[in-house]
């Protein structure tokens, strides 16, 4: 976001509750039982949930997030058949390098500090 677009506004994480979506699907123990399709409380049906931060707070909170579902069960997927959950078999990761500015500047790869197995 420029300095022109006004004031910074925060981060927006998918939410974990929904999965995305915006609605919560609850079953209701009292018989007879039924299923109910309502709007998540946590996002209140926009699918993400704002976090509130200064710009220059951005790479500590987006780091400090912790693994979503869909992330966990897909990790969980690829260490169940036997690849690195680093690199996803690849034996390479992305390093970006940035100027002052945070600007990117430069693309490598670089071998998985995880299974090493990169060129």
């Amino acid at each position: 976001m420029s300095k022109d677009d006004g004031p910074f506004g925060g981060v927006l994480a998918p939410c974990d509750m929904c999965l995305e979506v915006g609605e919560l699907v609850t079953l209701d123990g009292r018989p007879p039982q039924v299923l109910r399709v309502g709007e998540c409380p946590q996002c209140h049906g926009s699918g993400h949930v704002h976090i509130d931060c200064e710009e220059h707070e951005v790479d500590d909170v987006v780091r400090g997030l912790p693994p979503t579902r869909r992330q966990l069960a897909v990790r969980r997927m690829v260490a169940g058949v036997g690849m690195c959950t680093d690199c996803f078999g690849a034996g390479a990761v992305a390093q970006i390098d940035c100027d002052a500015d945070r600007s990117p500047v430069r693309y490598t790869e670089v071998p998985c500090p995880t299974c090493g197995t990169g060129e």
